[in-house]
């Protein structure tokens, strides 16, 4: 993939110090989880809304498909505003919607841990399974801060219950995972084809400018921001049947610069 006219990463590196001292700010102030996580939402949301054309919206609330079948409440849904009869319900940000109005959901975490992690999968699931392709809902976990990510933790996270109810179905299980303090990213990766948002299993990925390790959040939020525009073109795919060869997602990514730790994790299994 080309990564013509792509920002510098400086660019991406002062939404991210923004996005830092934002939380670091209101966690100086406010020790009230329920309220502290609620801001922390919309700090993400308008990070999101200046990268994303009038036509998405960014709000929180729940996919709806029928009275049987309704999805826990997601934290950020980015929504296609061109979808006809799209709401059920809205007022400010809280929307009721119906799934195929929906491009991708974000579960925030203020602090992830393992029951978060749990929560977090099952709710993004719970919203996957309203779709007869559940691929076509981009899904991202976003926690600010947390445990440590090494790789006995996430091994045991992976082996958790909310992983597990959906190891016959990983296809129900986020697209990535950012751990954002941590400058850790895990994105779905094939070894065989050597691709970046394909198989079911989550490997780290790193930044590499002469020698791995070397994350940097900018670098690491262009790729969130690249996954999730990459879902609002596939849309416009799907709609139109024509692909423009000047892709936003293409110019925001930066994974020329990309290292992908061998190790995987995969759910309901772990440490692979």
């Amino acid at each position: 993939m080309g990564n013509i006219n792509a920002p510098e990463i400086k660019y991406f590196e002062s939404f991210a110090d923004e996005i830092a001292s934002k939380f670091q700010r209101v966690k100086h102030l406010v020790d009230h989880r329920v309220s502290s996580g609620n801001y922390h939402e919309v700090i993400l949301r308008t990070v999101l809304r200046n990268f994303l054309s009038k036509r998405y919206s960014v709000k929180t609330g729940f996919l709806y498909k029928d009275n049987n079948h309704v999805s826990n409440q997601m934290d950020i849904l980015i929504i296609d505003e061109n979808t006809p009869a799209a709401y059920i319900f809205q007022e400010d940000d809280f929307v009721i919607v119906m799934p195929n109005a929906v491009v991708a959901a974000i579960e925030v975490k203020t602090t992830l841990n393992a029951a978060d992690f749990d929560t977090a999968i099952e709710n993004i699931a719970s919203a996957k399974r309203l779709y007869d392709l559940p691929a076509q809902l981009r899904t991202i976990i976003f926690s600010y801060q947390g445990t440590d990510a090494s790789d006995s933790n996430l091994d045991t996270w992976f082996k958790r219950g909310g992983a597990t109810a959906i190891k016959d179905q990983p296809v129900l299980g986020p697209h990535a995972i950012s751990l954002f303090e941590q400058k850790t990213l895990l994105m779905r990766f094939n070894p065989t084809t050597n691709t970046i948002n394909d198989g079911h299993n989550y490997h780290k990925i790193f930044q590499y400018d002469g020698e791995p390790y070397k994350n940097e959040n900018g670098w690491h939020l262009s790729l969130l921001l690249a996954l999730i525009l990459g879902a609002c073109e596939s849309r416009e795919v799907a709609i139109t049947g024509r692909f423009s060869g000047d892709s936003p997602a293409t110019r925001l990514i930066q994974a020329q610069s990309s290292f992908v730790d061998q190790q995987g994790y995969g759910l309901g299994i772990g440490r692979l």
